[in-house]
């Protein structure tokens, strides 16, 4: 069975009270993913702002109780910048964003060891999406610099041996997919808003051409494939346990998380089981 190992390593796994909160899938991440989303979720959604400062006044910030998110930081309490990106990672992203934030992060750090000070030009995390995606605010303070923090980007994804094969910039002002088959990362920026920058995992990505091209195009089968799986049938495709698939070492996901996908991946499973029993009834 394609999940049992996850699903018989995770069940056997019990996640520790720690401060924070009981749980806390942020503090079991990987290091060195805890670390890189230590950098880039640092922007609240203005809607948990408030909820924000709830949860640090119970855990951290006795004095912060009844205080509104303009009032901080507090003195003589914990950073309460230092401690957004737990937050924000554990209480603004749903399972399955989390498994996307925390296996993107995985794929950057595989292709840029130095991220995120390498690939220039990604700044705050403006969204997390379930099916692999994280939305960036493009570094720069205003059009001329963001320009240029754009075209450095992209020298640098060429560099690293980044492609436009296969509609890499399809609807995108620009887009640049790593030349690598399978689980890759795939960049780019909608002409609608140049100032975001969208990486996410295609699971079938196609790599680039290779000399096998459909006539008078870019593309490959391989590029069909991916425009099925990936584009048209994403929301179908993007499982977390199909996400978390995508690294061999479970994208640095700690033992909490690793057991809530386990769950949905058992409960999917009775779904089908369930499906295939009606089907049967019905002949």
């Amino acid at each position: 069975m394609r999940y049992a190992l996850l699903i018989a390593v995770a069940m056997s796994l019990t996640p520790a009270s720690q401060a924070g909160g009981p749980v806390n899938a942020w503090r079991e991440l990987k290091p060195e993913v805890r670390k890189a989303l230590q950098s880039t979720l640092t922007e609240l959604p203005y809607w948990k702002k408030d909820d924000f400062v709830e949860w640090y006044a119970k855990w951290y910030c006795l004095a912060a109780a009844g205080k509104k998110f303009t009032d901080l930081p507090i003195a003589g309490c914990p950073d309460a910048r230092e401690l957004t990106p737990e937050y924000y990672y554990n209480h603004c992203l749903e399972l399955n964003s989390r498994i996307a934030a925390a296996c993107v992060t995985t794929k950057l750090l595989e292709d840029f060891p130095t991220y995120p000070l390498e690939p220039p030009g990604l700044g705050p995390v403006l969204g997390v999406s379930d099916s692999a995606v994280i939305v960036f605010q493009l570094t720069g303070k205003d059009e001329k610099q963001q320009r240029s923090f754009a075209t450095a980007l992209r020298a640098t994804l060429k560099k690293a041996g980044y492609t436009e094969h296969n509609g890499a910039a399809w609807f995108h002002e620009w887009g640049l997919r790593s030349d690598k088959h399978g689980p890759q990362l795939h960049f780019g920026s909608s002409p609608k808003t140049p100032e975001r920058i969208n990486v996410h995992i295609d699971l079938w990505n196609p790599g680039k051409a290779d000399g096998d091209a459909l006539p008078g195009t870019n593309v490959t089968i391989a590029g069909v494939e991916h425009y099925i799986r990936d584009d048209r049938e994403r929301s179908e495709n993007y499982t977390p346990e199909n996400i978390l698939s995508s690294h061999t070492d479970g994208c640095g996901v700690g033992p909490s998380d690793l057991g809530a996908v386990a769950l949905h991946a058992v409960g999917v499973a009775k779904h089908h089981v369930q499906q295939l029993i009606r089907l049967r009834n019905c002949k």
